[in-house]
């Protein structure tokens, strides 16, 4: 029928035809070839919206927002400049947070660079170290009249976060009711010595799907090749080096320490900020290890408050590179990093009583960690405070507290 369809035509038709029936040929093959094409020939926008693992086939709605949520984090003055790409990025989310608090530890007017950040506050208080990060929020939301439920993301300074940070912590809390969320952490390890940084799924526990398995035993991720078999050392460093676990090596596991760069997620009705304020006031005078021990402080205060603490993987791609100039890790860095944590562990374990499973007798001197009087532990979140409105404006003030001898 197609031949006839042309050879009976006139000669000026039969031309027209022609042209038309090679068109429609030409375009059936180009769309048969498109289907084809390798992610890599897709524009950044398509390759978006394709599942990375390929057992995820259905589409991920944002969580519902039932709450309000907000960023924290702490800086200083030689990180006022560098500052707005985390800015940025945290403002940007797919799930938007409501406030972004900044917290200098020194407030000078206009040096902090939030341009393009309509959400962000910069607060003006003490200075307690890394831990004002949780302290000053708290406090902030609560003169706000904000409710316990309120979300409280902990970030760092120096990071530029993903897009969907926000959006997974949100989801996982939804998901997993009463418990702390974050995106690392890692359990404790009794008399460890160091850390290690650990890309590793199968070290964190987590399985590794036979169809994400590369050549040789392999994972891709993350534009990396991890290994996907235990090796008799890694297995030996895990008993003596904590193993800081994220990515793929975080599937909802439960670990002693949440990490704040990755990102830490609780609620703000969990803590009390009074009895934080008062014990954080303590670490520039006597345990100076504690001043940047914000992990284990913020960590061992909501073991205390016997709030689970798990850590999730991300959803979508994750870029884990700093925006600032920085190299390797030095070694003398990462030596005063473990001696901070050898001495903060056990001090936390015997100030709150927790994480007794582990001891540390054999790499931590016990008899010279300093004896601090700490406030009692509050029976509730709300007995050591209280606001009232001065000039118009709610203020909380901390009640005085009993001590702990």
């Amino acid at each position: 029928m197609r031949w006839r369809w042309i050879h009976g035509a006139s000669s000026t038709a039969r031309v027209v035809r022609i042209t038309a029936t090679v068109g429609l040929m030409a375009v059936v093959a180009l769309s048969s070839a498109v289907s084809h094409l390798p992610r890599r020939f897709f524009s950044a926008a398509h390759q978006a919206s394709v599942p990375q693992d390929e057992s995820q086939t259905a589409t991920v709605s944002l969580p519902a927002r039932r709450r309000r949520v907000v960023v924290s984090l702490t800086t200083h003055p030689a990180r006022f400049r560098h500052i707005n790409p985390t800015l940025r990025a945290l403002s940007q989310q797919t799930f938007a947070p409501d406030t972004i608090y900044i917290h200098p530890s020194i407030y000078m007017e206009g040096t902090i660079d939030t341009r393009g950040c309509d959400r962000c506050i910069v607060t003006v208080g003490e200075n307690l170290g890394p831990a004002t990060k949780l302290i000053r929020t708290l406090r902030a939301e609560h003169e706000r009249g904000s409710p316990n439920d309120t979300v409280i993301i902990i970030a760092d300074d120096d990071w530029r976060y993903p897009t969907d940070v926000v959006e997974t912590l949100v989801r996982e809390a939804n998901h997993h009711p009463d418990t702390v969320v974050a995106l690392s952490g890692y359990k404790l390890v009794s008399n460890f010595i160091s850390h290690k940084v650990s890309r590793r799924a199968d070290l964190g526990g987590c399985p590794v799907p036979t169809s994400q398995r590369g050549p040789y035993g392999f994972r891709k991720a993350g534009g990396y090749f991890h290994r996907t078999g235990s090796t008799a050392e890694e297995l030996e460093l895990m008993k003596t080096h904590l193993m800081f676990m994220y990515n793929d090596g975080a599937c909802g596991q439960e670990v002693d320490v949440v990490q704040g760069a990755f990102g830490i997620l609780l609620e703000l009705g969990w803590l009390d900020f009074c009895w934080m304020e008062a014990v954080a006031r303590t670490f520039v005078t006597k345990t100076p290890f504690m001043f940047g021990a914000d992990d284990i402080f913020i960590s061992g205060v909501i073991a205390k408050a016997q709030r689970p603490k798990r850590i999730f993987g991300r959803i979508g791609r994750y870029t884990d590179s700093h925006h600032l100039p920085q190299g390797s890790q030095p070694s003398s860095l990462r030596w005063r990093m473990d001696d901070r944590y050898r001495q903060a562990v056990p001090f936390m374990q015997r100030q709150l009583g927790i994480w007794q499973e582990y001891n540390f007798e054999r790499t931590t001197d016990l008899s010279k960690l300093p004896h601090v009087v700490w406030p009692t532990w509050p029976k509730n979140t709300s007995h050591a405070w209280s606001v009232s409105t001065v000039s118009g404006k709610r203020v909380a003030r901390c009640l005085e507290l009993g001590t702990n001898r």
